[in-house]
């Protein structure tokens, strides 16, 4: 399979939890830049205790050794940089097939460094087993007849070195088996000796219905477990079926996949493969099955029924037990005909969220629809447009800058960051700007560029309707000049000079950077998430100068960076309302660290995660560097400002997957800090210091799985140290032959340790403890389960059809102690079709059985216990049955549950002008007493149902960022009767 360069944009808008923990950070594809033609310089050869064949960087030219300040005592050996910042070195090596041989015409790229945080570390999230087809490779080259290829890069370039193609892929380097190679700053030649490659396999199938009829028209997506980043499977990735059913994917490695469909009049499909090497399979069939349909029209705002509009409604997919999706996604949308007739099949829930969209037009959504309707009515509204022009304060047009409509009531508030589309213009000559497509509503008009930011006031937009003559004006605001100046008080150019607010929190010392952080806009505007809070930039000319212009008044900070000067910044400056001022910047030339890690057998550590931090000056925060190895265990940090520094081992946090190639990374889980690895250097300018750090035995947890008929292969073993987030475990892995398993590179502490069959509902598990320094710890693991058998039936004995039955394991208080529940929700847009996207929802919690047409259910293979039985629909009351006894080899048989009429809450959350509201949270909260309940409320609307008769308290909130007051509204007292339905509105405050 072909890795494509996917444009589709992934961005968490929020995630909802009961007592969650942790940041998400999630994967997405990069693409690389435009080729460059490298130019030869000089190379230098490795230092003595650098090995070639282990991927070692060579030292600088002319290096010669100059022990530091802290070399005799810490190992620490400094070496003459010189100018090697500026130097072109060369990358060799030789590609070799499994025999061995040499492999000529295989085209290889280097991409440039993508470093992406989690929790401060650079984490490399496995995109899966694939080949590169991209063509945006800054640098790539052919292998000759004997296979072997050289590269020419800049100093100090990193990146990854990937086999391009879907012919063959990187499987062994002269350190061991890889998928890919990290290459770290170059200071010298580098030879990455030999790479074998391995030939890739291809799945080529048919998708057929229950009859047996083959269906075209059919996305199917084939990938591994690794994940690939939140909901990729089903947001435009994969292959479309041909008319005749037909599919294939190539470029896929040797190992086991996960095969998707997205269709919409099927049932989503999910079917295992295992490929081997170089297979060509032609003979796979995935079937795919018809479910409950809903069926309608789209009309606009006037009742005119719109053709080729696009409906989509939430698909239901098991990840794994006890982790849910429901989803819309553009691959499983149906169009609407010449008279807007539409009919959306393949659909599992008794009820589902519909949304509709297409060019023109601005999308809906409606909740909680029921499976089965004939008669649904969506309607678009007719987008407007907006006609302006941009002045200053004289009247003086501002050409260049660019203009944005956004709803008034999300302006200054969490905010999705903007997706390039034809909702922003840019000002011509003479100002003038035309906005082609405004969301009907309140609306606000936000203008960037060389000059203040400017917001409009809120200005009503009715469906279809062109605002014309719209006269934004803006303050040409100061400007600041920064001399940028080396030690010696010489310019110096071509240094990025980058303008911000000053930080409101100072970072502490060895504190940890958030994976995915909510910050105000440094420009005064809106809530946005994660990046760095930059007004603008600029870079220094030949005179060392760079102008900034269009700040507003207040406090910046400008910071310089170059390729051979360590970074610096000045104290704050004071920016006028108007006019000119300067500041002066000294970077002095920066050191570098040539770092080197071994594990605790001295073998090269590949990949591992470090940190530097400088000794504090007083008055001022310390400096931090985090990164990561490459696969010869070395990175090149710098420039640095010359200084004491403290070098540390990090661990890296683990993805955690949560099936069907998705998975993400929580900072703090399965990461941290090796204190023990510190060690003192000196950085001094224009010099090279070397070190090595030891990584400490760290602990593999190995054994068997059995059960009463002998060993258990394909067994799922997981350890987790922190179960409140609810998703899974980083440490996880599937017994082989004989039921054998093992996890590596383990810290210590205390953990649980769950284990059972692949197709299990429920797992058993027990605690383990790991001490520092455990090298082995040997589990031997039995499974004695047994068999949960139940009819779930309405009060007129009817059975009920699509209960979820959910097993929490009883503990030692009120005789249930259920998993505990997280919620998130997430918004994903394709820049290659703008008015295209999903809206995805994730809960995780105890796994779940569903019942079938008769009621029914039988859950096999449960671990022996007590339990609590719940048993969940959304027209029906929640029902319990506590202290259910599961006995080895046995089947408990629960007989009938019934389910009395749930009511239900439906409404809308709007702001306190009476405005929509992008997204919202809901807690709805029995009373007296009781559980709270959550609920998301996207494009303001919410339904919550499966309610007793009784009292409720709802209560709508915004989300915010740390430190921001939480806009709520009024509590809302509902009183429900059976089986009831009401309305409400909440308003925020």
């Amino acid at each position: 399979m072909a890795n494509r360069s996917t444009s589709s944009v992934f961005v968490v808008l929020a995630f909802v939890a009961l007592g969650a923990a942790g940041w998400l950070f999630f994967s997405s594809s990069s693409g690389g830049s435009a080729p460059s033609t490298p130019v030869a310089g000089p190379g230098a050869d490795a230092p003595p205790e650098l090995e070639v064949s282990s991927l070692a960087a060579g030292s600088a030219a002319d290096a010669s050794e100059d022990v530091g300040a802290g070399g005799a005592d810490t190992g620490a050996r400094t070496v003459v940089q010189g100018a090697a910042a500026a130097m072109q070195f060369r990358l060799t090596g030789r590609l070799l097939d499994a025999q061995r041989q040499p492999v000529a015409d295989v085209e290889v790229g280097l991409t440039k460094e993508n470093r992406e945080f989690a929790g401060g570390l650079p984490v490399e999230i496995d995109r899966g087993p694939t080949s590169i087809t991209d063509t945006s490779l800054p640098d790539r080259v052919r292998s000759r007849t004997d296979g072997r290829f050289e590269l020419t890069l800049p100093s100090g370039r990193a990146g990854r070195l990937l086999v391009l193609g879907d012919a063959w892929y990187l499987r062994e380097t002269s350190a061991g088996p890889a998928t890919e190679l990290r290459v770290s700053g170059l200071t010298g030649d580098r030879d990455l000796g030999d790479l074998v490659l391995g030939r890739t396999a291809s799945l080529a199938g048919v998708v057929e219905d229950a009859s047996g009829k083959r269906v075209g028209g059919v996305r199917v997506a084939v990938r591994t477990d690794a994940g690939n980043g939140l909901g990729f499977a089903f947001a435009g990735g994969g292959v479309e079926t041909a008319a005749d059913g037909t599919f294939v994917e190539r470029g896929l490695r040797p190992g086991d996949y996960t095969v998707t469909t997205a269709s919409p009049d099927h049932l989503p499909a999910r079917v295992g493969v295992t490929l081997a090497e170089g297979e060509e399979r032609r003979d796979f069939v995935v079937v795919v099955t018809a479910g409950r349909q809903i069926a309608g029209i789209v009309v606009d705002d006037l009742g005119v029924p719109l053709a080729g509009m696009k409906v989509a409604a939430d698909r239901g997919r098991e990840l794994a037990p006890g982790v849910h999706l429901q989803a819309t996604s553009s691959s499983e949308a149906a169009l609407t005909d010449a008279s807007g007739r539409f009919a959306l099949r393949g659909l599992d829930n008794a009820t589902v969220n519909v949304e509709a969209w297409g060019p023109g037009h601005a999308r809906a959504r409606l909740s909680g629809v029921e499976a089965g309707s004939s008669n649904l009515v969506l309607e678009l509204q007719r987008l407007g447009s907006i006609a302006g022009r941009l002045v200053d304060e004289a009247g003086v047009a501002l050409a260049g800058s660019a203009v944005s409509a956004r709803p008034a009531s999300v302006v200054g508030r969490f905010q999705i960051p903007d997706v390039p589309s034809d909702r922003t213009a840019s000002t011509d000559a003479d100002g003038k700007f035309v906005l082609a497509s405004v969301q009907p509503g309140s609306t606000v008009l936000v203008a960037t560029g060389a000059h203040v930011r400017v917001e409009s006031g809120p200005m009503e937009v009715r469906p279809g309707q062109r605002l014309e003559g719209v006269q934004l004006v803006a303050a040409r605001g100061a400007s600041l000049l920064v001399h940028v100046r080396d030690g010696a008080g010489q310019p110096v150019a071509g240094a990025r000079v980058e303008v911000s607010a000053p930080p409101s929190e100072p970072a502490a010392h060895g504190g940890v950077r958030r994976a995915m952080r909510f910050r105000r806009d440094a420009t005064g505007g809106d809530v946005v998430l994660g990046g760095a809070e930059v007004l603008a930039s600029a870079t220094t000319d030949d005179e060392g100068d760079a102008r900034i212009e269009g700040l507003r008044a207040g406090l910046v900070v400008a910071k310089a960076s170059h390729a051979t000067h360590a970074p610096n910044q000045t104290a704050p400056v004071s920016i006028p309302a108007a006019g000119s001022v300067e500041a002066d910047l000294t970077v002095l030339a920066g050191g570098f660290v040539q770092l080197r890690v071994l594990d605790a057998q001295n073998a090269v550590l590949a990949g591992a995660p470090y940190k530097l931090v400088a000794d504090a000056v007083s008055g001022g925060e310390p400096r931090v560097e985090t990164g990561s190895c490459d696969a010869g265990g070395l990175a090149l940090v710098g420039p640095l400002q010359p200084g004491t520094w403290t070098a540390r081992l990090m661990l890296p946090p683990r993805p955690v997957e949560l099936g069907s190639g998705m998975s993400f990374v929580v900072a703090g889980m399965g990461g941290g800090e090796l204190a023990q690895t510190d060690m003192k250097l000196e950085v001094v300018a224009e010099k090279t210091t070397e070190i090595t750090l030891t990584r400490p035995q760290l602990t593999k947890l190995a054994g068997s799985v059995r059960d009463s008929k002998g060993a258990v292969d394909g067994a799922v073993v997981e350890l987790s140290q922190d179960d409140a987030f609810g998703f899974g475990s980083p440490y996880k892995t599937t017994a082989g032959s004989g039921g054998r398993f093992e996890l590596d590179d383990l810290p210590p502490g205390d953990y649980v340790l769950r284990y059972g069959y692949r197709d299990a509902l429920v797992l058993s598990e027990i605690p383990v403890h790991i001490d520092p320094g455990e090298a082995l710890i040997e589990k031997d693991l039995l499974l004695r389960t047994g068999t949960l058998e139940l009819i779930v039936c309405d009060e007129d004995g009817e059975p009920v059809a699509g209960a979820r039955v959910t097993l929490d394991k009883a503990g030692s208080g009120d005789g249930s102690r259920p998993r505990r529940q997280i919620r998130m929700v997430a918004i994903m847009r394709s820049s290659d079709d703008s008015e295209s996207g999903s809206t995805t929802s994730i809960s995780a919690g105890s796994p779940s059985a569903t019942t079938d047409t008769l009621g029914a259910v039988e859950i096999a293979r449960v671990p022996e216990g007590k339990y609590t039985v719940r048993v969940e629909h959304a027209r029906y009351v929640t029902t319990r049955r506590a202290d259910v006894l599961v006995a080895d080899g046995a089947t408990t048989d629960l007989g009938t549950l019934t389910l009395g009429p749930g009511g239900e809450i439906r409404g809308t959350v709007v702001a306190a002008d009476g405005s929509d509201v992008e997204f919202a949270t809901v807690e709805v909260t029995p009373l007296p007493t009781g559980e709270a309940r959550t609920e998301s409320a996207m494009g303001g609307k919410f339904r919550v149902n499966g309610l007793a008769a009784g009292k409720y308290r709802l209560r709508a909130s915004l989300p915010t960022a740390p430190n921001e007051i939480r806009k709520a509204s009024r509590d809302v007292e509902v009183e429900l009767g059976k089986g009831e339905k009401r309305t409400v509105e909440l308003r925020l405050q």
